[in-house]
C-alpha cells in the first residue's frame, strides 16, 4: 500500500515538473517580439578616484535603467585598470587589468579594476573608467553608482586588500578624502 502511495506522489511530482516547464517555454514561445528601440543619443559618464592611497583594486556598480538607456561602450581610464583582453597575448606586459559584467544583471552593471604586477597600489587621483550609453528619451534618469546590489558592493583596495574607506560624491572631490565621483562628461 505505501508503494503505491509513493508511485502515484512520484507520478504527480513528475508531471507538474514537466507541466512547469512546457508552460514556460511555450510562454517564452508565444511572446510577441520586441522592437528595437531606436538610440536618439548618447551620454559619457566619468568614474574618477581623488585623494587615494595604495589603491590596488576596485570594483563599482552602477545601476541605470535599460528602459531608458543602452550601454554602448567601457573603456578603463588607466588609474588602475588596462584594457583586457590584452592587444597582443603573446606579449602580454601590461601592470593592470580592467573587467565588466554587462550582461549579467538587468539594471546595473559591476565593472573593476586590478593590478596584477608589484606589491604597491597606486596613490594620488585618475581617472578608473568611462561609460557611454545610448538614450532612446531624451528625458533618461541619469545613472550612479549605488554602494550595494546582489551581494555586491562598491569598493576600493588596498594592496595589503584591504577595504579603502570613501566618500561617494556625485560631484566634487572632498579635500583629503578619499573621494570617488561619478559625473557626466561634457561632449
Amino acid at each position: 500500500m505505501q508503494s503505491k502511495k509513493a508511485k502515484k506522489a512520484a507520478t504527480l511530482v513528475i508531471l507538474l515538473a514537466f507541466s512547469m516547464f512546457f508552460g514556460y517555454a511555450f510562454g517564452l514561445y508565444m511572446q510577441p517580439p520586441r522592437e528595437e528601440q531606436i538610440i536618439k543619443g548618447t551620454v559619457t559618464f566619468a568614474l574618477d578616484v581623488y585623494n587615494v592611497e595604495d589603491l590596488f583594486a576596485w570594483q563599482a556598480i552602477i545601476a541605470y535603467n535599460p528602459q531608458e538607456l543602452k550601454i554602448l561602450d567601457i573603456t578603463p581610464g588607466g588609474f588602475v585598470g588596462a584594457s583586457y583582453p590584452p592587444q597582443d597575448p603573446k606579449n602580454f606586459n601590461d601592470d593592470s587589468i580592467f573587467v565588466s559584467s554587462t550582461d549579467s544583471f538587468e539594471d546595473a552593471i559591476i565593472i573593476g579594476g586590478c593590478l596584477i604586477k608589484g606589491n604597491e597600489g597606486k596613490s594620488g587621483s585618475g581617472r578608473l573608467a568611462l561609460l557611454t550609453f545610448g538614450y532612446f528619451e531624451e528625458s533618461y534618469r541619469k545613472p550612479c553608482v549605488i554602494y550595494r546590489k546582489w551581494g555586491f558592493k562598491t569598493m576600493l583596495l588596498d594592496s595589503a586588500a584591504i577595504e579603502i574607506s570613501f566618500t561617494l560624491n556625485p560631484e566634487n572631490p572632498l579635500n583629503g578624502t578619499t573621494t570617488l565621483v561619478w559625473t557626466e562628461v561634457p561632449k
